[in-house]
């Protein structure tokens, strides 16, 4: 089974799937009836899950949608922890010792969040077969039990765990290339085109260092439309007033 191929979300569930259709095509209408009846308000639709990511996946309410009630108490801590770092900055405006304790809870948070989504389909998928294959076993249906075959076997539910593992790393490695890459563009990038940036508009693009220059800058941006004001208060506007220095020299003028 390749990490890579774009069907492996699928390639280990749908057989699964199968076995359990089969099966139940096997009951009596009875027997089918009741499980119906009994499972089907317990299964879960991966639209719902995916809006829960969406809206509120920081308090973990996705897992809580599953039944998950261990991973929703940890992305319920590390949501908690977000929110309260965030508020105690904004009070104290400083991070204090709690940096870190935030960087670790918005990773907890975002890789989950992530993860949740992008394999939605596959979370739910196995959810609901693993729902309909235990209430068989429950209630006495032979999956053959004990040998290579078995749907609950432990060989094909460590298969199952594995690849899950492998598409958390695969995530994971593509997240961290993602935000090396982001951070490489802020720290080297970014700088390096704003300095080319400078070196080639023009002097006069930069700095107007006096009121030609600036009346000249101003008839060349056609946005601007004449002055309301009267024509004597526009004239005097248009003065110069000088900057005095400490000492009482003019290093330089301020113009309106």
């Amino acid at each position: 089974m390749n990490l890579f191929d774009f069907e492996l979300t699928n390639k280990d569930l749908d057989p699964l799937e199968d076995r359990l259709r089969s099966q139940l095509g096997k009951l009596p209408d009875v027997t089918r009836r009741a499980y119906y009846t009994e499972i089907t308000p317990r299964l879960r639709d991966p639209d719902t899950y995916v809006v829960l990511c969406w809206s509120v996946g920081l308090l973990g309410l996705h897992h809580l949608y599953l039944g998950r009630w261990l991973a929703f108490v940890r992305d319920l801590i590390a949501g908690i922890c977000v929110m309260v770092v965030l508020i105690f900055w904004l009070l104290h405006g400083e991070w204090a010792y709690s940096a870190w304790l935030f960087v670790v809870a918005v990773a907890v948070t975002l890789f989950d969040t992530l993860y949740s989504l992008i394999f939605s389909q596959r979370i739910v998928q196995k959810h609901n077969i693993m729902l309909g294959l235990t209430w068989l076993v429950q209630n006495g249906h032979s999956l053959e039990a004990g040998t290579s075959t078995d749907p609950l076997s432990p060989l094909i539910i460590g298969t199952i765990q594995q690849n899950d593992r492998r598409l958390g790393l695969l995530l994971t490695i593509g997240a961290t290339l993602l935000i090396g890459i982001i951070w490489l563009f802020y720290a080297f990038a970014l700088p390096m085109i704003a300095e080319r940036i400078t070196f080639v508009l023009p002097k006069e693009s930069i700095l107007i260092v006096d009121e030609q220059k600036a009346d000249m800058a101003i008839d060349r941006m056609k946005s601007f439309s004449g002055s309301a004001l009267p024509h004597a208060h526009h004239q005097g506007s248009r003065g110069v007033t000088p900057l005095v220095g400490s000492r009482g020299e003019t290093p330089g003028t301020l113009i309106f």
